[in-house]
């Protein structure tokens, strides 16, 4: 004999008469439907037993179930794509609805921070920009004809860096 179920009705299901839901044989067909079905879609099963979705994941005896449903239907999408036996777009988008993501987010695990690629350019071209004006000012030099040319400009570098 079914049991009446709290929570079984939404707030939209006002005035409807309520479900009413046996949560042990509800729990062993879903888990005979996860055992069977290739590709497990939880909506589906819920639809079919004319329970809404969310009473899947609010009920305590469905938890470990569910979490078998998703592995089971993550591995069968990565499976049939991976083999060209699924729409490969298909899977995607299936497997973004399970959390899959196909960004990628480069941390710095020693620092637990976000690496920060602008500001280690910015510092090096901090640090180039002294070497970029001493390499003008002995281009400057040569081209005045106040450096030798058998040293290679050294005299000019070694003179814009105050050194004798």
């Amino acid at each position: 004999m079914l049991k009446p179920v709290a929570g079984a009705e939404r707030p939209c299901d006002a005035g409807a008469r309520p479900r009413q839901h046996d949560r042990e044989s509800l729990a062993r067909a879903f888990e005979r439907y996860v055992t069977e079905t290739p590709v497990p879609v939880i909506a589906e099963f819920a639809s079919q037993h004319g329970v809404p979705r969310f009473l899947l994941y609010d009920w305590p005896e469905f938890s470990t179930l569910l979490k078998l449903c998703i592995d089971k239907k993550e591995s069968a999408l990565e499976r049939g794509m991976l083999s060209g036996q699924l729409n490969t777009a298909g899977c995607i988008f299936s497997l973004k609805q399970l959390g899959w993501s196909d960004r990628v987010e480069q941390t710095n695990k020693d620092a637990k921070e976000k690496v920060d690629v602008v500001a280690h350019l910015e510092q090096l071209a901090n640090n180039l920009e002294p070497l970029m004006r001493r390499r003008q000012a002995a281009i400057d030099a040569q081209a005045q004809g106040s450096s030798g040319a058998s040293d290679g400009g050294l005299t000019s570098i070694n003179a814009a860096q105050g050194k004798h």
